[in-house]
C-alpha cells in the first residue's frame, strides 16, 4: 500500500459518519498524524491484509456487488472455466447473460462456496463415521502386529 493508498483510505474512512461507530479502541494514523477510528471489523479485515502483504501476496478489496466473468469466478472457486460452466446451468448460482457472456454476482459466487464447503464438510464426517463403524479393530490390531518392525 503506497502512501498515496494509505492517504485515500483515511479519507475514506473520515467520511464514514463517526456518530454511528463505536469505537472499538481501534484507530489509524496517516502519515501528518490525523487519526480515524475504525470498527472492528475493518480492522479485523486490515489485519489480515497486513498478514498477506507480509509474506509477499497481493490484495483487493472487491465489493459484493461486483460482476464477474465465468472465468475469474472459475479460477475463485479453483475449478475449471467448464465445470463452473456445468454449476451455471444447473441453476446452483444465478447469472446474468450480457452479449454473449454470462457474469456472475460475487456475493452470489462467495454463498455457493460457502454452502459447497459445508456439504463437503458434512460429507466427510459421515464418510468419518460410516468408516468408524465398519472398522473391524481386532484385525486391524492383527494387522498392525504382523507387519511391526521386527516381528
Amino acid at each position: 500500500m503506497t502512501a498515496t493508498d494509505f492517504v485515500e483510505l483515511i479519507k475514506n474512512i473520515e467520511a464514514i459518519d463517526a456518530e454511528n461507530i463505536p469505537p472499538s479502541g481501534a484507530s489509524i494514523v496517516g502519515p501528518e498524524d490525523q487519526k480515524a477510528f475504525i470498527p472492528e471489523t475493518l480492522l479485523d479485515v486490515l489485519m489480515k491484509a497486513a498478514e498477506y502483504i507480509a509474506v509477499g501476496e497481493s490484495v483487493a478489496v472487491i465489493p459484493n456487488s461486483t460482476k464477474l466473468s465465468t472465468q475469474q469466478a472459475a479460477d475463485i472457486l479453483a475449478i475449471s472455466r467448464p465445470t463452473f460452466i456445468k454449476i451455471l446451468e444447473s441453476g446452483a448460482i444465478p447469472f446474468e447473460t450480457v452479449g454473449r457472456h454470462r457474469r456472475v454476482v460475487l456475493n452470489d459466487l462467495l454463498t455457493y462456496k460457502e454452502l459447497a464447503e459445508k456439504k463437503r464438510e458434512l460429507a466427510l464426517d459421515e464418510l468419518a463415521k460410516d468408516t468408524a463403524d465398519n472398522l473391524d479393530i481386532e484385525f486391524t490390531v492383527h494387522t498392525i502386529k504382523r507387519f511391526r518392525i521386527g516381528d
